[in-house]
């Protein structure tokens, strides 16, 4: 993390959405979900069905290359939750999920991560997405 810090002060963009630190989670779709608070992860897990946890920041340059993919699978794949978490704002659930690049995509099937990936990849986002299809 000392890495991901160093390069915040050298990539400091701006980005479009605000989450407020007060609000579990903040939705802009049904299963499209920005986090608001770690517990809200925790509830988030607890259902059932598959997710997709995306870390990112905003000052990360390929965070903000796939991040339109990912809104945009999320809308194709509505039985899937999508969870944007930033590590600036939650860098407990960064340190807990061994979280060393950004961006980070973690695919989980009920509470199980069945695959970890990192990069601004929209094939290997893509299969993963329809991996988790049932």
């Amino acid at each position: 993390l000392a890495e991901i810090k160093a390069a915040k002060i050298m990539f400091n963009l701006s980005t479009s959405r605000k989450v407020f630190s007060k609000s579990v989670v903040q939705r802009f779709a049904s299963n499209y979900i920005t986090l608001g608070s770690s517990k809200g992860l925790k509830d988030i897990l607890a259902t059932e069905g598959s997710k997709i946890l995306y870390f990112t920041a905003t000052w990360c340059p390929p965070c903000k290359k796939i991040g339109p993919s990912f809104e945009k699978l999320s809308k194709e794949f509505s039985s899937t939750s999508f969870v944007k978490i930033d590590i600036d704002d939650h860098r407990e659930l960064a340190e807990e999920y061994q979280i060393s690049a950004v961006p980070t995509f973690k695919a989980i099937d009920g509470s199980t991560v069945v695959s970890t990936f990192s990069g601004a990849d929209e094939l290997t986002l893509r299969k993963t997405v329809e991996g988790l299809q049932k």
